[in-house]
């Protein structure tokens, strides 16, 4: 039988004997920031200029670990779960 790191491949159709949530993934911080600025024309209609920054300090969230046992990189990172930082600028007329 193949083992990896305290864990054993079970004959097929068998089943192991490891708990619920054994192989935890990294936590995650994420900032997020957003500030806004209206122009007024009148007392009704305003244009507002729109600024938001997700993921703002731009850190890296990693994923899950690889979890499928056969693999060479099992319990190996090897993605992150979202692009970097994200900014968006929009303008919006209310009237």
């Amino acid at each position: 039988m193949v083992q990896h790191c305290g864990f054993t491949a079970q004959p097929q159709y068998g089943f192991g004997n490891v708990g619920r949530n054994t192989i935890i993934g990294p936590g995650i911080v994420n900032w997020d920031f957003s500030t806004l600025k209206n122009f007024h024309f009148n007392e009704a209609t305003y244009l507002q200029f729109r600024f938001e920054a997700f993921n703002f300090l731009n850190h890296p969230i990693w994923g899950d670990p690889d979890t499928n046992f056969p693999d060479s990189t099992f319990g190996q990172i090897a993605y992150t779960r979202h692009d970097m930082r994200e900014l968006q600028f929009s303008l919006k007329l209310v009237f």
